[in-house]
């Protein structure tokens, strides 16, 4: 906000020095040199115009936004979880939970990994509620508690022999 407070501080600046041009032009006591009054006026108020206009713009492309430590690299675990090492891969994302207070996505993750790849229900009970426990926002225990009972069901219907997807053309249900 203090950078529309510097806009229109610099408009109010330069507006006395434009109000005469402005009012020469419109006024046409100029005559032929009427419209060029008004450029020279428009001239005189483009920069806090523009940059008025272009304020949001700008904001949307560059985030004033600042972190205050390193934002969390999931792509080692992840990566640990596609070649098959997953107590690498649940390490990895215990570590980005313990650092990082405010992270779901570590939790989710575990989650995941115990009940898809390593068919753990119990592990991933006990992952569910040490993240409720340490996550601060109530809306992200609430993402939470979303994800775990949805990834939850994919351990339910593996037990009543739904499989989670349907065969391949020459592949046998089990």
């Amino acid at each position: 906000m203090s950078e529309y407070r510097e806009i229109f501080i610099s408009m109010a600046k330069r507006f006395p020095f434009a109000l005469p041009f402005f009012y020469l032009g419109i006024a046409a006591k100029l005559g032929f040199f009427s419209p060029f009054s008004i450029l020279i006026g428009a001239i005189i108020m483009a920069k806090p115009l523009a940059r008025l206009f272009a304020e949001p713009w700008g904001a949307l492309f560059f985030s004033n936004k600042r972190f205050d430590r390193p934002q969390p690299i999931y792509g080692i675990p992840e990566a640990r979880r596609q070649e098959g090492n997953y107590e690498e891969a649940m390490a990895g994302f215990a570590k980005i939970a313990g650092e990082y207070d405010d992270q779901v996505r570590a939790y989710v993750s575990m989650i995941d990994v115990a009940i898809v790849n390593l068919k753990d229900e119990a592990r991933a009970e006990t992952i569910y509620r040490e993240g409720i426990t340490k996550l601060t926002k109530q809306e992200d225990r609430e993402a939470l508690a979303g994800m775990f009972s949805a990834i939850r069901t994919r351990i339910v219907s593996d037990r009543d022999g739904v499989p989670d997807r349907a065969p391949v053309s020459g592949e046998r249900r089990a």
